[in-house]
């Protein structure tokens, strides 16, 4: 009781600070605001309290259900609250829905949001069953006499209908399949499988003419009930026999196989759903007893209604459980089989998912081989064009640069992920197949070096947080190595690729730059288009207060996601931090330096740039926005940036800077803030051109001096920058 009282308490303080949040800036500015500890407190706290009023109206009923009162006012506040909890997770089911589009994991918040959703549902509808206590309509349904016998036709659902039967197909497989989200808007397929756990149950048998499966006993016990109902309103429906068809799928041998791996992995039900399949089950059950219900209460056509949305939901439900056929759907019918090969061809003893690399005879795995061994060859005979024509024109540029494409998982795996060594060095390999002798090469040392001077290592308050975004990389890997489809390849580089950018939002990294490489390595070996950006899409902060390592990440976003191929978005990341960085470059604001980090920031500007052209050369369908003025100007400031840090002028070049000064105006005794950049005469002479950019670099070295030692030039050959 005191836990009850102290949740009432709690929820009367929270509707207190919305009300006033909502009466000053508004819940909706607050939940949707720049300033990433207003949006989370808020967000947060309309949560707690939407959680709480659940909470509280679920012991209301409770408590008027055990002590048998017939409190109307009661039931009808907790009605009333069960609605204002479901409208405002719909309200704001924007802002808190956030699955990942690449494999439809949803974050922590999502999960919150599914468990509040399921519950309100489930307070509503048993609150509504107990006001209901007029009398059901006598009228019949006009259904009555098209639905007398098993199967049904499926021809009278709408397309809304079929969205929710659709829906409940995936969530009834989820809650059987550890690899696959429930929450995919497409119908379930061996491809979309993906490993997320350590808990490993194929529980769903192909065997039949549609996927069949189980269902846990709560949501056996609902289906049930809701079949009895479904009788009083269609009495002369055929007798489908639910629990006498379900006690005889349950005696199955496929059926004890699964149950036996359950057990040996220590697992029940609830878990095997990674992302609450089972409260998604529960809810729209919630919502076909609504409809029951209604469909009792109702005449004509809203009695038919009424009917088809709760048979939309009751017959996949029935069909997946018993597998029988029980309407004429043709969903769960897409895969009983893959390759003309039984769904066992893929399971080892245990029911365990081995996927489609799995051989028996060796037939696939030789295909496999070929596959591969014909790829091998023509990456060889390009490496030896490549070659040919850089002997031939040594000055010609390098070609374009070509995306490996994904054969195999498991070579793909054995090959370049389980050696860290491996990843090095195929970063290293990519990066100098795209650079040619017009451009400049900087070595992640020397960036890195750039970097770090002058800033001392401090004890930073988000030590944890990165270490959990560490974690997140380890998990992501292992789960890569765990791909067993090209499909779910793809998927897990992609979250590689974001877990690495993640990563590098912290000052504890001690390599952003390599982190970023990575990221974008592996996003380019992810699949491409559609709507794989959204991961990489983050709020950009105010200009005037952008720091330089969220700059490095906004480009890093930048690039993963020109190598997914979306270069308009890519462009126009690069030309914001462009536009940022010729803001600190023009030092015209004590709030806006010019230091060591920003000219880091403008050789990845211009470095970034050039992967984006270079990217648009092998996209001839993607069209691109040409670069502005400003931004063409930022970019060869950072190649001249990029000259500085990787190539010192010999001791004879003085002279250059000097006669540079007096043609272009200067003067001697002008400051290093002055001649940092000079001011180029109206007439210029063409012979002098050539001769800028040395001198502008002998000028920049000597600001180097006075800022502090000079970086040194890595003898090192690995992690070219080509960000």
């Amino acid at each position: 009781m005191r836990d009850d009282r102290w949740k009432r308490h709690a929820l009367q303080m929270f509707r207190l600070h919305l009300k006033a949040i909502g009466s000053n800036q508004g819940l909706d500015e607050c939940l949707t605001s720049n300033n990433v500890l207003t949006r989370n407190y808020s967000s947060r706290i309309l949560l707690t309290a939407t959680y709480l009023l659940v909470e509280c109206a679920e012991l209301d009923l409770t408590t008027t259900i055990e002590s048998g009162a017939s409190d109307a006012k009661t039931t009808q506040r907790i009605i009333s609250d069960a609605l204002s909890a479901i409208k405002t997770i719909t309200r704001f089911h924007n802002i808190f829905w956030m699955p990942s589009f690449r494999d439809w994991s949803l974050s922590k918040t999502s999960l919150e949001i599914i468990w509040i959703f399921s519950g309100a549902i489930s307070v509503l509808t048993r609150a509504a069953i107990r006001l209901s206590k007029t009398k059901s309509s006598e009228d019949p349904s006009n259904l009555a006499e098209s639905w007398s016998s098993l199967p049904l036709s499926s021809d009278w659902q709408s397309d809304f209908q079929k969205k929710i039967s659709l829906k409940v197909y995936n969530l009834s497989v989820g809650c059987c399949v550890s690899s696959f989200s429930g929450w995919e808007p497409d119908e379930f397929d061996l491809e979309k499988l993906h490993s997320r756990s350590n808990i490993n149950i194929f529980g769903v048998n192909l065997d039949g003419p549609t996927v069949a499966g189980f269902l846990s006993i709560e949501v056996a016990d609902e289906v049930a009930k809701q079949w009895e109902l479904v009788y009083k309103i269609l009495p002369q429906l055929e007798d489908i026999r639910f629990d006498a068809q379900l006690r005889q799928r349950m005696d199955a041998e496929w059926y004890q196989t699964v149950m036996k791996n359950m057990d040996k992995q220590s697992t029940d039900v609830r878990k095997i759903g990674s992302y609450r399949e089972l409260d998604g089950v529960m809810a729209l059950l919630s919502y076909s007893m609504l409809c029951l219900v209604g469909a009792e209460h109702s005449e004509g056509e809203d009695k038919d209604e009424f009917v088809k949305l709760a048979m939309s939901v009751i017959l996949p439900l029935t069909q997946f459980s018993i597998d029988k056929n029980v309407w004429e759907s043709k969903i769960g019918t897409k895969i009983s089989k893959r390759d003309g090969t039984n769904a066992s061809y893929y399971l080892d003893k245990k029911s365990q998912w081995l996927g489609p690399t799995k051989t028996k005879d060796g037939a696939m795995q030789a295909q496999i081989q070929a596959k591969v061994s014909a790829r091998r060859k023509e990456q060889r005979h390009q490496q030896k064009l490549d070659q040919a024509s850089q002997v031939t024109n040594p000055f010609a540029p390098a070609p374009v640069p070509h995306y490996p494409v994904n054969v195999a998982a498991t070579n793909f795996v054995a090959a370049n992920v389980a050696n860290n060594n491996c990843i090095a060095n195929a970063a290293t390999n990519y990066v100098s197949h795209t650079t040619n002798a017009y451009n400049v090469n900087v070595t992640t040392a020397i960036l890195l070096s750039e970097w770090n001077k002058g800033v001392t290592p401090t004890k930073s308050s988000t030590e944890e947080n990165a270490s959990l975004a560490m974690k997140r990389v380890d998990n992501a890997m292992k789960n890569l190595t765990k791909s067993r489809t090209i499909n779910a390849l793809e998927r897990s580089s992609l979250d590689v690729s974001v877990a690495l950018v993640d990563v590098a939002t912290y000052e504890e990294c001690n390599n952003p730059f390599l982190c970023l490489q990575q990221a974008a390595i592996f996003a380019a070996m992810g699949s491409k288009r559609g709507n794989n950006d959204e991961p990489f899409k983050k709020f950009l902060p105010a200009k005037k207060k952008c720091t330089a390592l969220e700059a490095l990440i906004i480009l890093g976003r930048a690039d993963c996601m020109r190598a997914i191929h979306f270069l308009d978005e890519s462009h126009f990341l690069c030309s914001w931090v462009a536009d940022v960085c010729r803001l600190h470059r023009a030092n015209n604001d004590d709030e806006l330096p010019w230091n060591r980090r920003w000219r880091v920031i403008g050789v990845l500007v211009y470095t970034t740039a050039r992967s984006i052209n270079e990217t648009a050369l092998t996209l001839p369908n993607i069209t691109m926005s040409n670069w502005e003025n400003i931004v063409d100007d930022e970019i060869e400031s950072g190649k001249s940036d990029a000259q500085i840090l990787t190539n010192t002028p010999s001791d004879g070049t003085e002279w250059i800077a000097a006669g540079f000064k007096m043609w272009s105006g200067g003067s001697g005794a002008q400051s290093n803030e002055n001649t940092t950049q000079p001011a180029k005469s109206n007439k210029q002479d063409p012979l002098m051109e050539p001769l800028i950019d040395i001198a502008s670099a002998r000028v920049q070295q000597k600001e180097d001096l006075v800022m502090g030692e000079p970086a040194e030039e890595s003898t090192t050959d690995m992690n070219v920058v080509y960000v």
